[in-house]
């Protein structure tokens, strides 16, 4: 804060302090006091006026009053200001300041809003005031009362005055700007362009021209002359349209270029201006006029929401009446019910004829919805207020058309008998005609009706001939005269096959002849050629797809189905949709069944079928054997509402992933079904037993035996538990059980394992007689490998060589084992001695990383040694061995000692002392480090 404004602080303070006078002099007083005003800082400014003012010093009282009252008026302390004015005046003693002080009295008028007195105040100036100055202004301000009030021819006359009484070029050039501004609201629109064409081609400041040019671009958009328009509009610099009224240059734009057609430019236009410009008094006509494009568009909902924004907000009553009839125009064919409210928002702002259309457009909306009660009203206002009207006969046949729905036909009868009577050359007569055959129907009088509608139809202008046709149609099938209907419904395609619904009336009569054994083909393919999108095209698909279904033609089925549900109709799309899957799954087409239904966008469907589509889905994936999937689908807390079958379905997915207890909890949902319960307790007991819980799975297996008993699934326990039994080595007891079991669905597997428990049990001969009574049947399951693995190695042991080639092609058709058949074929022929095909088995051993690999090089080596007689490959071999860090630690060390005995007799003694060192370095103090220390003795290591 600078010194000078801390000093005029001080003197404030001082002031309100109560200082003497006498502490400083007026003069100096006032000079702070005009300094503090010119700087403004009114309050200070205030207060030193008022010292002045109180010390009574003539000299400078009358400036310090007048300046003070200004100051009061600059802090808009309009009340207090006008108080201050007027006690001014009533003692000031200086002319000037007298008469200023109207002025600024009728400033303190005008902005308190009281504007006659304002303008008497401005008067009283200027009869006084000198030219030039605050005249012009209070002109300026006297005009712009009048504008408010709509005097505009005298708030031109105010400007004017204040033209001829200023020299400030641009200040009168903006007075021209507000003089054909009222022009322009006046109506006197040649004025208005005469005095804005003045400032166009002049000198003034470029906002002054720019807010010329908008007013004359709004005038000529008035007059239709569009182009004229858009060159005024924009001619307005770019630049201005951020700053008000400017802005709405883009709405007046937008309007012409809608006008001229041009619609991508109108709607883009409108947008930047709603954007921008949310406070402009024509942000709801802007809206209005995009959401009129949009409805036009594709953005017709978007649109929509637009006009009801308009209808919700807007204050202006024509603007809101308008945008509710565009859109009860626009519901009226697709949502009537809507468009009622909305033509009766509209009705309230309406004009005469405007509102005789809403009547009439209300009472045939409400007649629509079957508002009926509504749609008399409506009429009967129509009526009353347009007693001489030429359109009573159409209002009166509508009325007649409500009671004839309201079921009241003496008023309709009345009415139409009325007409005819009132005015007989109504062309409301001849449609009364149908009216009345369809009262006959109504009644019941088939007879009667047929002869008033065929009268009606021999009218030439009938205006309901398609009606009436179709009431026929209905007329003769219910009287069963089948050929009678079918010769109108011949003339509804020659004559109305374009109309709307006709395909639904073939329809009918199409479906009525297959009732009754005759063919339609003509008009069923009639329907499905020329309405491939309609209804009653997919209902007729529908109705073809459920009778393939139903007699098993899922192929048949599944193509109709993809008809409906390629249409557009929603009606019937959620039953074909599920029938669809139904389909696929029947015809074992899993995969699309799950494709289909993870595309989503599902129909509306009922209650039952959303509630088994998941389900189909599930089963779907279970039967591709993607359990886990199936897990992930169906919910453990939805388990009590599924099918039984798809409950063990979730067991086993359950299982699948890991989740027992889930499926413990699930089985729990089983318990009442004989048939599912024990199959449950056997999967879960399997599951335990294959992931070696050998005490969980024997407690379900046997709950199967206590619970379940006569029930399969007691056969499949027992072999279980025998197999526990066996790996627990309890053959005795595993055989035991072995032999309760007597059904067939079992016998290969307790065949398997009889033989291996006698196997195990040392009962060679009752196994080998088993194997030999059951080969045939256990090698063509899934049980015959563990058997022929248990004879192969039973005939190894006995050195068999006949059978044991035999069970090695057994064991051959089983993948996975051509290791265990090259070490034991290996092994047995070199211990019968048949060296040379023992060494091709070790030799093919030898050739990959397995666990039979260091027995196979050691064996090579000792081959190499004492058959072939090659020191050079003994070692290979035994080196070889003596590196694989994961073989035998025994059979590396006799190898190892192999090699040192080697290197001795090749007189390499280097090598031979290394080999015996690293087998005595070692910690293993076995067989093989004795004979390392006796040869290091005996080779004479010792001592070196």
């Amino acid at each position: 804060m600078n010194a000078f404004k801390i000093y005029l602080i001080f003197i404030a303070l001082s002031v309100m302090a109560g200082l003497p006078t006498s502490a400083m002099d007026s003069r100096s007083l006032f000079d702070q006091g005009m300094e503090a005003y010119r700087s403004g800082n009114y309050g200070s400014s205030e207060l030193l006026f008022k010292k002045i003012i109180n010390s009574g010093e003539e000299e400078y009282i009358d400036r310090a009053w007048f300046y003070r009252a200004l100051s009061i008026f600059n802090r808009k302390k309009y009340d207090a200001a006008l108080f201050e004015f007027k006690n001014f005046l009533n003692r000031c003693r200086t002319d000037e300041l007298a008469v200023e002080s109207r002025y600024w009295t009728g400033e303190c008028y005008f902005n308190l809003s009281d504007y006659p007195n304002a303008i008497e105040e401005y008067k009283r100036f200027i009869t006084r005031g000198k030219e030039g100055g605050l005249v012009p202004k209070a002109h300026d301000r006297i005009g712009a009362i009048y504008l408010k009030q709509k005097r505009y021819d005298e708030a031109v006359l105010e400007w004017e005055s204040a033209i001829s009484k200023s020299s400030n070029l641009q200040e009168n050039a903006l007075r021209r700007l507000w003089i054909g501004d009222a022009y322009f609201r006046n109506g006197k629109l040649d004025e208005a362009l005469q005095k804005f064409s003045l400032l166009v081609s002049g000198n003034a400041d470029v906002k002054t021209v720019s807010m010329a040019r908008m007013l004359s671009g709004r005038i000529y958009q008035e007059r239709k002359n569009h182009q004229k328009a858009l060159q005024m509009f924009n001619a307005v610099p770019e630049h201005l349209m951020g700053e008000e009224p400017f802005g709405e240059v883009l709405f007046y734009k937008a309007r012409s270029y809608g006008e001229l057609g041009d619609f991508l430019k109108a709607r883009s236009l409108l947008e930047i201006f709603l954007h921008s410009n949310k406070s402009s008094p024509w942000y709801y006509d802007g809206l209005y006029e995009l959401g009129r494009i949009l409805i036009g568009g594709t953005a017709r909902d978007e649109g929509i929401g637009m006009l009801e924004q308009v209808r919700a907000e807007s204050k202006d009553a024509r603007l809101r009446a308008n945008a509710s009839l565009l859109i009860g125009n626009l519901y009226l064919d697709q949502l009537p019910e809507k468009a009622i409210p909305c033509f009766k928002e509209s009705l309230k702002d309406a004009e005469p004829g405007e509102r005789n259309e809403l009547l009439v457009l209300l009472g045939k909306t409400c007649l629509k919805v079957k508002k009926y009660d509504e749609a008399v009203e409506f009429f009967d206002t129509y009526l009353k207020e347009n007693p001489f009207n030429r359109g009573r006969d159409e209002v009166n046949f509508f009325k007649a058309r409500v009671y004839l729905e309201m079921g009241n036909i003496d008023a309709a009868v009345h009415i139409l008998e009325t007409i005819r009577k009132d005015n007989p050359f109504s062309k409301f007569n001849i449609e009364s005609g149908y009216y009345l055959g369809l009262i006959e129907y109504n009644r019941g009088d088939m007879k009667k009706a047929a002869a008033l509608l065929l009268e009606y139809l021999k009218q030439g202008r009938a205006g309901n001939t398609y009606d009436a046709y179709v009431l026929l149609i209905q007329l003769y099938v219910q009287k069963g005269e089948m050929e009678n209907a079918g010769r109108f419904v011949n003339l509804l395609i020659r004559d109305f096959l374009g109309r709307k619904g006709v395909e639904v009336v073939i329809k009918n009569y199409a479906l009525e002849l297959m009732k009754r054994g005759r063919t339609a083909r003509n008009y069923i393919d009639l329907i499905v050629s020329r309405f491939p999108e309609s209804e009653a095209t997919v209902e007729l698909y529908l109705m073809f797809g459920d009778e393939n279904f139903s007699k098993g033609n899922y192929e048949a089925a599944l193509g109709y189905y993809e008809r409906c549900l390629a249409g557009t109709h929603i009606k019937d799309r959620g039953n074909a949709f599920y029938k669809k899957i139904l389909s696929l799954f029947n015809l074992k087409r899993y995969g699309d069944v799950i494709a289909t239904i993870k595309k989503g966008n599902f129909p509306p469907m009922n209650e039952v079928q959303w509630t088994e589509i998941p389900l189909i889905q599930a089963r779907s994936y279970y039967l591709l054997k993607r359990y886990d999937e199936v897990y992930l689908l169906l919910d453990i807390r939805h388990i009590r509402d599924f099918p039984k079958e798809d409950v063990l379905m979730y067991i086993k997915g359950a299982l699948h992933v890991g989740d027992q207890r889930s499926a413990m909890e699930a089985n729990e949902y089983l318990e009442s079904d004989k048939q599912l319960f024990p199959e449950s307790l056997y999967i879960i007991g399997d599951f335990f037993l294959k992931s070696g819980n050998l005490d969980e799975a024997e407690l379900f297996f046997s709950r199967i035996i206590n619970e379940c008993p006569g029930n399969r699934f007691v056969d499949y326990a027992k072999v279980s538990i025998a197999e526990i039994y066996a790996r627990n080595k309890k053959f005795p007891a595993a055989v035991n059980l072995l032999s309760e079991v007597s059904g067939k669905e079992m016998q290969s597997r307790k065949n398997a394992q009889l033989i291996a428990c006698y196997f195990e049990m040392k009962s060679d001969e009752s196994a080998i007689a088993l194997t030999r009574e059951h080969l045939n049947d256990l090698l063509a399951g899934q049980y015959g490998e563990e058997v022929v693995k248990y004879n192969l190695s039973y005939y190894y042991k006995k050195r068999d060589l006949q059978h044991f080639d035999q069970y090695v092609k057994y064991l051959s058709r089983y993948g996975g084992n051509e290791l265990l058949i090259n070490h034991l074929s290996a092994k047995i022929y070199f211990e019968t001695g048949n060296y040379r095909r023992s060494y091709n088995y070790f030799y093919a051993l030898s050739k990959t990383k397995n666990r039979y690999a260091g027995e196979a090089l050691y064996h090579l080596g000792i081959f190499s040694l004492l058959v072939n007689r090659s020191a050079t490959h003994a070692v290979s071999y035994f080196s070889r061995l003596a590196d694989m860090p994961d073989a035998d630690p025994a059979l590396r060390l006799k190898a190892m000692i192999q090699c040192a005995i080697i290197f001795k007799e090749l007189n390499d003694d280097k090598r031979a002392r290394a080999c015996l060192l690293q087998v005595l370095s070692g910690t293993e103090r076995g067989l093989p480090h004795i004979q390392a220390s006796n040869l290091y003795e005996a080779y004479g290591y010792s001592g070196k």
